[in-house]
């Protein structure tokens, strides 16, 4: 288990990089955009449909940290009135069906990619699976992150922390 904890620390931290100049350059590329159109009067094209390309791959890419940092959306006063087993397996069950979602985007992303290989961008003319090549990428570290915290224990432990203490179930005070 620590060789495939280190080598997903290796890939979290190539993409977290990527994210981060993703990030960058879009910033960038929209500052150009802003000047080049309130400055000097013309906007340029290339920059607004590479911006939205970078967009989507930062959305996508930066979407699976949330998987491996177990940030998804969950129902967690939900989870508060199910029983202690019940609730581990409805986090595993939620865990499941992330994994099942992460097969599905590289299925569906590698099918847009292959639809769209032959198109290109009509700015930059950089071919039209550019959009969709993020898909597959996505989705492969949706499972992999999603398996390790089936197997890791992750969904035990997340269904674990949830705290169904009269206390922490009772409605909070609004205070003036």
């Amino acid at each position: 288990m620590k060789t495939i904890d280190a080598i997903l620390k290796v890939l979290s931290a190539i993409f977290e990089t990527l994210t981060q100049l993703l990030l960058v350059i879009m910033v960038a590329i929209i500052m150009w955009l802003v000047i080049s159109r309130q400055i000097l009067q013309h906007a340029s094209s290339w920059a607004e449909e590479i911006s939205l390309v970078m967009i989507i791959w930062f959305g996508l890419i930066g979407a699976t940290f949330g998987v491996r940092d177990r940030y998804h959306l969950r129902i967690e006063l939900i989870m508060k009135f199910i029983p202690r087993t019940p609730r581990r397996a409805v986090a595993y069950l939620m865990d499941a069906l992330i994994v099942v979602f992460g097969v599905l985007l590289v299925v569906g992303g590698i099918q847009h990619m292959g639809l769209t290989m032959a198109q290109t961008l009509p700015a930059t003319k950089l071919p039209g699976a550019l959009r969709y090549t993020p898909l597959p990428i996505a989705g492969a570290l949706i499972v992999i992150y999603g398996l390790r915290n089936m197997i890791g224990g992750g969904s035990a432990a997340d269904a674990d922390a949830v705290d169904v203490t009269p206390a922490a179930c009772a409605k909070p005070e609004m205070k003036e």
